[in-house]
């Protein structure tokens, strides 16, 4: 009975910490082999609480826009900023909405962008809460590309078409990219007085 209860306990010990990380995780649904947030050095950055303060503590001072974040990546970093603006119309009426004082300057977006043609295995299976839309990318050239997204919000965009001169090609992932929930998205603005 004594070796049933220390048993309990042991595997309780052995749960807890991986019962914890899984909740602390703001992005629970990362492709296994593109977990940048499960096992990268950015996860003490909190999106739309961190600034480019903490953005350099950890990658250093000329890395507040974005570095090399290894090899194969580099790390982008976007700030909330006050000249956004969102505007809506109805009932004839057009409302303006800006960000609110305490999000400006907060960290808005974190971007991995491969610095090299990294293909994304046909045998990775994409979990089942990230959704795929099939769209078109413009920039320096116009592709098709499965940008594919969960409710928490990470987002990876995939070739989905290999471009006549070779600088894109079906399956090259081309950006990994961490940003607010659409609930935080919302809280970021609020109405401006006319």
């Amino acid at each position: 009975m004594k070796l049933a209860k220390i048993f309990i306990v042991f595997t309780f010990l052995l749960a807890f910490p991986v019962f914890i990380s899984a909740q602390n995780n703001p992005y629970p649904n990362e492709i296994e082999g593109y977990e940048f947030f499960k096992s990268g050095r950015f996860n003490d950055l909190k999106l739309l609480a961190s600034d480019r303060d903490d953005v350099k503590a950890i990658f250093g001072e000329k890395c507040d826009n974005g570095c090399d974040y290894n090899e194969d990546w580099e790390i982008r970093f976007s700030y909330v900023n006050s000249g956004w603006s969102r505007k809506f119309t109805g009932n004839g009426k057009e409302q303006i909405y800006r960000p609110k004082p305490e999000f400006v300057g907060k960290l808005a977006g974190i971007s991995f962008r491969p610095k090299k043609t990294i293909l994304l295995s046909e045998s990775v299976v994409i979990p089942k809460k990230i959704i795929c839309n099939v769209g078109t990318a413009y920039g320096g050239y116009t592709y098709k590309v499965r940008s594919c997204i969960d409710d928490k919000r990470v987002n990876y965009n995939i070739s989905d078409e290999t471009i006549e001169n070779g600088k894109i090609v079906k399956g090259q992932i081309t950006a990994i990219n961490y940003i607010p929930s659409k609930k935080e998205d919302d809280e970021i603005f609020a109405l401006v007085e006319k």
